[in-house]
């Protein structure tokens, strides 16, 4: 194989691997191989199969067979989840791009293939974040529907008690200083247990 072209594939951040027209596995460069989880030089030959999940074995045969009869380049599996299988059989999500190549033995497939697990698992922790912020500003939202209305009536009432608390020790008239002390005491408590509510 040209020097120049290995060195390249060698290069690659993405795992590159080339699939003839049978299925049987070319090349693999080292991130694949690392990527799946095999030795060096260890899956050539070997079917592309076995490094697609079970249940879509079958379908991806017939899936490459259709690719090869009218080859381009193009992703694989757009807008849906693709999964790859690693040599301990452990399933993870990648993104794979298809190009056909002229190879002396005739059209092969270099397959780019990119572990996305990463991206996954950061996508997951934002979706799990967004869901805390809204929680919290739901919290946020029922708080202040409290501070502005709920809360308001206590304190509403401990400002007009005050005014006949002080009104009735100017009078000496410790009926209403007593009852004005009790109601405000009430509205304090209850205007209290609004807020421990809301903690």
């Amino acid at each position: 194989m040209d020097n120049m072209f290995r060195t390249a594939v060698e290069a690659s951040a993405a795992g590159l691997i080339m699939v003839g027209a049978d299925g049987a596995i070319k090349l693999m460069n080292a991130e694949a191989e690392r990527m799946f989880g095999y030795d060096e030089g260890q899956l050539i030959g070997a079917s592309i199969e076995t490094l697609v999940p079970d249940q879509l074995r079958a379908s991806h045969i017939s899936h490459r067979s259709g690719f090869c009869q009218a080859p381009s380049k193009r992703s694989m599996g757009v807008g849906r989840d693709l999964k790859a299988v690693r040599r301990d059989r452990s399933e993870f999500p990648v993104e794979i791009g298809l190009t056909p190549i002229q190879t002396d033995d005739g059209v092969a497939v270099m397959a780019f293939v990119v572990d996305i697990t990463a991206r996954r698992e950061a996508e997951q922790s934002i979706k799990r974040y967004t869901a805390e912020l809204e929680r919290a500003n739901e919290g946020l939202a029922r708080f202040a529907y409290v501070a502005s209305h709920d809360i308001q009536e206590p304190l509403r009432k401990i400002v007009a008690f005050a005014d006949i608390l002080t009104a009735g020790v100017a009078s000496g008239n410790m009926d209403d200083v007593r009852y004005a002390s009790d109601v405000m005491r009430e509205s304090a408590l209850r205007a209290r247990q609004l807020v421990t509510d809301l903690l």
